[in-house]
């Protein structure tokens, strides 16, 4: 089981499906975000157990930026309590299988382009913050880009 997950300013979503390569969506939960980190990797570790106890690889969308590497999560308006928190390494050590960022409106437009085959466009995200992505075919394959990094004004 895989494991997919949207932790937004407001409500968390997470659910499982069977395969990446055909997406059927089963145990789907939400739940309200946590105030804190340590808060809310509890609360999720504890609703994917209810989906299955060994995800083979988890993916996970968040509202801000995500470091080049894509290893860290470095910048948000609406999640200040999980920037620079080792979400990668906790996600490791609970479950051992591969763990994967992305912000949200990136993660969200893969989805919506594996329905789009070979159809260039931009999706937009509008919850309790705004964001967007840009979705173009290049050699084949896609690409999302954010469509922009959010300022942060010092000290916010």
């Amino acid at each position: 089981m895989y494991i997919g997950i949207d932790i937004g300013g407001t409500n968390t979503r997470i659910a499982g499906s069977p395969s990446i390569d055909k997406i059927k969506l089963t145990g789907e939960i939400t739940i309200p975000t946590a105030n804190t980190f340590e808060e809310g990797i509890f609360e999720i570790f504890k609703k994917i157990k209810d989906i299955t106890n060994n995800p083979k690889g988890i993916g996970i969308g968040l509202p801000g930026s995500i470091s080049k590497d894509g290893q860290d999560f470095d910048g948000s308006i609406n999640l200040k309590s999980w920037v620079n928190k080792p979400i990668i390494e906790s996600f490791n050590d609970e479950f051992g299988c591969p763990v994967y960022l992305a912000n949200d409106a990136v993660a969200q437009a893969f989805g919506e382009a594996s329905l789009r085959p070979d159809k260039n466009f931009i999706y937009l995200v509008w919850g309790t913050g705004v964001g967007g992505s840009l979705v173009s075919y290049e050699e084949s394959r896609i690409i999302s880009t954010k469509l922009g990094r959010p300022y942060l004004a010092p000290g916010g």
